[in-house]
């Protein structure tokens, strides 16, 4: 007899791409809960309060604050993984972050073989509460229980390439994500950042971005990188120049793509 969690793992392994694969995820824990259970909880919630209160009462004792009848709406089963994976989803959409980690770290302490929240930690610990070493060993948690899971490579080598200054290993866990997930443009992208501004290798980064944009002509930043190596690295300002315009036609508002606009005019004689 199959499980939830067996369910679940048989659709994601269904799936065409770690995107995919990352919005099913999404998508079921987000349908755990009707709306009208969410928006219950949303107003209910003090994020300010909830997070002061956390060190003295834990995850569990936060859960007892909430209305009786709240808890049943969301159908609160406490000694179930997937309840507080569920709840995790919840969090971070609040920015409620070391809340959310008390959610992830009981999910685990009740299914510590569940390589999704795995992943799921370490994206907080390294986004959120600036703990890359930890957030290093949560995604090799991630890969050990799970090594056909793109998204923990991924987010391995950003951690590596970012935050503890590894590039070399970073690139290795790049190339794996792209071995096990050849849709997806963002390793690649994250690739040709490696390669262009810590390995020196700017022809091969060229590549690595054109292949990212070729797979999703919508991503701003494989545009800006790609602006970034010709500019800076291969001399060719032209093409760095419509490579940026590019950039800020898909994304306005960032502001990386407008600088190194300015940087090419700066440049001309």
């Amino acid at each position: 007899r199959l499980d939830a969690r067996s369910v679940l793992h048989s659709a994601l392994s269904r799936a065409d791409s770690g995107e995919d694969r990352r919005a099913l995820m999404h998508a079921t824990l987000r349908e755990g809960w009707d709306s009208m259970a969410w928006e219950s909880l949303d107003e209910w919630f003090d994020a300010a309060r909830a997070q002061a209160d956390l060190p003295e009462i834990g995850i569990i004792g936060f859960c007892k604050t909430m209305p009786e009848e709240l808890r049943k709406k969301l159908g609160y089963k406490p000694g179930h993984a997937f309840w507080w994976h569920q709840l995790t989803d919840f969090l971070k959409e609040k920015e409620a972050w070391t809340i959310a980690e008390a959610a992830y770290r009981k999910a685990l302490e009740l299914d510590p073989k569940a390589a999704y929240p795995w992943d799921g930690l370490g994206t907080l610990l390294q986004d959120h509460l600036g703990r890359p070493v930890e957030a290093e060993a949560a995604y090799r948690k991630a890969i050990e229980l799970d090594p056909k899971l793109a998204h923990p490579w991924h987010g391995l080598g950003i951690v590596l390439e970012d935050h503890l200054g590894r590039p070399a290993e970073a690139e290795v866990a790049y190339r794996k994500a792209i071995e096990l997930d050849p849709k997806s443009a963002y390793p690649w992208n994250s690739l040709g950042t490696a390669l262009a501004a810590h390995l020196g290798r700017p022809t091969e980064a060229e590549a690595a971005f054109r292949r990212a944009i070729e797979l999703d002509p919508k991503f701003a930043s494989p545009w800006n990188g790609l602006g970034n190596v010709l500019e800076d690295h291969l001399g060719r300002p032209a093409e760095a120049e419509a490579a940026y315009r590019k950039a800020i036609k898909l994304d306005p508002k960032s502001a990386h793509p407008w600088l190194g606009l300015g940087n090419v005019f700066a440049d001309l004689p």
